[in-house]
């Protein structure tokens, strides 16, 4: 009950702010009605002309919003393998061959990618990758998991470093933030196979 109040608190304090309706009567109003009502029903707070108009401004966002929020649940994209996640960033980046780029993709907890981001582009063989940006923004984006370009790229192949057991799984020791130049990474090809080569340096 006491988060509902909150919550109710929280809402009536943001829509006098946005549509310039006197709190006071507002607060008055929600105290024995639904206070959706005002949106809904604006004419009933007996608003101005100009706070007519941001309350019909409003509920045209919050309804721009609802239908372009169910449309891009539709066309959520997920990255729940390694072969996804190949197939996506190879998408990304395989027609680039003119430097290195170190891309980031940011999950939620149902693995969509919220925003994937290029996070550095560096020479035709080298990247430079600064974690304490990389952890800022996923901070920001509010993610659940990254994949980082574990997944190299080149030409018309990839390869999950992760999968090929180069990353490891869970990491022990302290947060390191020193930068981390990534050298090249080489994707061979011959008949039978394919061979993949990644040089690091920490």
């Amino acid at each position: 009950m006491k988060k509902n109040m909150q919550h109710t608190e929280s809402f009536l304090k943001g829509l006098t702010t946005l549509t310039g309706l006197p709190y006071k009567k507002v607060r008055q109003y929600a105290k024995e009605n639904n206070p959706f009502n005002i949106l809904e029903h604006p004419h009933i707070m007996e608003p101005n002309e100009k706070q007519l108009e941001k309350i019909g401004l409003l509920n045209e966002f919050i309804a721009s919003y609802n239908l372009l929020k169910i449309y891009e649940s539709e066309k959520k994209i997920t990255l729940n393998s390694s072969t996804v996640s190949g197939q996506y960033f190879l998408a990304l980046l395989g027609g680039m061959k003119d430097k290195e780029r170190f891309m980031v993709a940011f999950l939620d907890n149902g693995n969509n990618v919220i925003e994937t981001k290029t996070m550095s582009e560096g020479s035709v063989g080298q990247a430079v990758v600064y974690p304490r940006e990389v952890l800022k923004y996923a901070i920001a984006c509010d993610c659940r998991a990254i994949i980082l370009a574990h997944i190299v790229v080149g030409g018309t192949l990839y390869s999950s470093m992760a999968e090929h057991g180069e990353i490891p799984n869970q990491c022990n020791s302290k947060a390191n933030y020193e930068v981390i130049a990534l050298g090249e990474a080489v994707v061979e090809e011959n008949q039978d196979s394919c061979r993949y080569t990644h040089s690091f340096q920490i």
